[in-house]
């Protein structure tokens, strides 16, 4: 009984320290729904079969996923059928939270002008305080 009282509490500190280590993973694990809007931002050729059924609710994770991943056609995709009247966008739009690419940028701001033609657009104001833009070799901005 010894033997297996000493068995049964090591194997109770090892499942702890084990547990404790998966929790603090499970904080990084990203969401299912920012997975899904990746992968599905990932493959542009079938953007003009969802998008039209696109509930207004994903319109967020989706462009957070293409700014991510460095999508410009998606970005612009989707900024042009934004659903509000507003779009914010604030610091860490990019790659692992970093600056979004110069391309995003120019397409983003590409499809606001254009919606701002077309009176089927909702888009209005854009907000981008506190976005930085990516930095270009020797630490230059790359927007100009």
């Amino acid at each position: 009984p010894s033997g297996f009282r000493k068995y049964r509490s090591a194997a109770c500190v090892e499942y702890a320290s084990r547990r404790s280590e998966c929790s603090g993973a499970v904080l990084m694990v990203p969401s299912l729904l920012s997975l899904c809007a990746g992968r599905v931002v990932s493959d542009h050729g079938s953007s003009p079969h969802w998008l039209g059924c696109v509930p207004r609710e994903l319109y967020r994770p989706l462009l957070e996923a293409a700014l991510a991943q460095g999508r410009p056609l998606a970005v612009g995709e989707l900024v042009l059928r934004w659903p509000e009247r507003t779009l914010r966008l604030g610091p860490g739009g990019g790659p692992g939270g970093g600056a979004p690419s110069r391309l995003c940028v120019q397409s983003l701001l590409n499809a606001v002008v254009k919606g701002l033609r077309d009176p089927r657009c909702s888009l209005r104001v854009l907000d981008l305080c506190g976005v930085q833009c990516e930095l270009g070799a020797g630490g230059v901005d790359a927007m100009g």
